[in-house]
């Protein structure tokens, strides 16, 4: 086992890195040079000093995304309605799963219908919003694109939901030129 800073601490244990700032600054506290002032700082941070003395950073802990909302059957019904006349737009009804939507309504409200009609809401309206072609291949594109900060998904979703007008959050996506 070695030590960090010459001060003692072992290696291959977990400490916070309060302490781990403190076992650092040490030395020069020792040798007379004035203390830093005090920080107020967010909540302590466990970190593992590997054997060699590098710090290792912890692997974040994911939190698992929200359930999706509520969807009425009448405004599943209506995704539906826009998905099969998306055709007018110039998108594919196809790509956006019209049959396993069709089948999960048919099951009635159900969180089997909630997860399929948000998946395939948004889809269809990134899909109107940023054009078909995904965020990820417009890397060389030089025009900048701010719909998808202006106008997130979840927020175009929760106002269709809440108004209960699933076709008109739709129909507000059409390109206007």
């Amino acid at each position: 086992m070695g030590t960090i800073g010459g001060r003692g601490l072992r290696t291959g244990t977990t400490m916070t890195a309060a302490l781990l700032a403190t076992a650092l600054a040490a030395p020069a506290l020792a040798q007379g040079a004035p203390a830093a002032p005090a920080k107020s700082s967010p909540a302590p941070i466990d970190l593992t000093v590997a054997p060699d003395g590098t710090v290792v950073q912890p692997l974040p802990v994911p939190t698992p995304p929200p359930p999706p909302p509520h969807w009425p059957l009448r405004d599943a019904q209506a995704l539906l309605g826009a998905i099969q006349a998306i055709g007018d737009e110039g998108l594919m009804p196809k790509d956006y799963e019209p049959a396993t939507l069709a089948a999960a309504i048919a099951d009635g409200e159900s969180p089997a219908l909630d997860a399929v009609a948000t998946r395939l809401f948004s889809w269809l309206a990134e899909d109107l919003r940023d054009g078909r072609t995904p965020m990820d291949a417009r890397v060389q594109w030089f025009a900048i694109d701010p719909d998808r900060d202006v106008n997130p998904t979840a927020l175009i979703l929760a106002r269709a939901l809440e108004r209960g007008d699933v076709k008109g959050e739709l129909a507000a996506l059409h390109p206007v030129h």
